[in-house]
């Protein structure tokens, strides 16, 4: 499963995903030794640097490269690229790809892929490209998600009605990495980590340290919710002061760098033989 959603910030533009989860086969080597199952996550999420567009992938391609690294390469080969030929350019590659494509059949009302396509600046900050026979795209000025579009991990968009209000790059992120973390909780199968990439001027990564940030308040807010339906404890809220605390939590302040404890080692998982 993926889960990916882009947000427009006041400013900026935030984009956050699942990661890509892989299972190595066991093995041995020469010397009889063995090498256990091994779960790799990678990342979903490509970079065109010239035209500082971040690409989300939803799908498989079915060559070496992603199609989102196909993607961010071909518009890095183009000099200029602007808000008028954007979607016809996405269009006019959808189409390729899907032609050169081995995994292209008969014709279906489901894209082959889906890629995000976030453009800081653009008329449409925000792109929807679905690869199919005839690829279509689309825009959006607020959010857009894809991959499990129905999963109800939107419901963190929807009802903080991002769509309506803008809210500043701290909370836009929090809201987005709490849609995939939320779908993660919900149906796991896939899902691997949580990456977010933030876009003020130019586009980047955000770190360990503040992922795990980000973790924590979504176990905080876990534990809100719980408490506040009286899942074990008699707690009753009403509707206004449940958006007030919810509000509230959302919008806390990242996690200060002096405050993150050192940085846990990523492991990696093993299972037995």
């Amino acid at each position: 499963m993926t889960m990916q959603i882009a947000i427009v910030a006041t400013d900026g533009i935030v984009l956050a995903s699942d990661t890509q989860k892989r299972v190595t086969e066991r093995q041995f080597t020469n010397g009889s030794e063995y090498i256990p199952d091994t779960i790799i996550n990678s990342s979903k999420l490509s970079l065109c640097q010239r035209h500082n567009v971040a690409i989300a992938l939803a799908g498989h391609s079915d060559v070496d490269s992603s199609a989102g690294d196909m993607l961010a390469k071909h518009l890095d080969s183009l000099p200029s690229l602007s808000d008028s030929d954007f979607g016809v350019v996405l269009k006019e590659w959808g189409d390729d790809y899907y032609g050169k494509s081995r995994l292209a059949g008969a014709q279906s009302s489901t894209p082959l892929v889906a890629l995000l396509v976030a453009r800081p600046g653009s008329r449409f900050p925000i792109i929807k490209l679905g690869v199919n026979y005839d690829s279509y795209i689309r825009d959006s000025k607020s959010y857009a998600v894809s991959g499990h579009e129905n999963n109800a991990g939107v419901f963190w968009p929807e009802y903080l009605q991002v769509h309506k209000k803008k809210q500043d790059m701290s909370v836009s992120t929090a809201i987005a990495a709490f849609t995939i973390l939320t779908a993660g909780e919900i149906n796991s199968y896939g899902i691997g980590d949580l990456e977010v990439w933030q876009c003020l001027d130019s586009w980047r990564v955000l770190s360990e340290q503040e992922i795990d940030s980000l973790k924590s308040r979504f176990g905080l807010l876990q534990e809100f919710i719980r408490k506040a339906v009286g899942v074990g404890a008699e707690i009753t809220v009403d509707k206004k002061k449940f958006d007030a605390l919810l509000g509230k939590m959302i919008s806390m302040p990242p996690v200060l760098q002096s405050e993150v404890k050192a940085p846990r080692k990523r492991k990696v998982k093993t299972s037995g033989a």
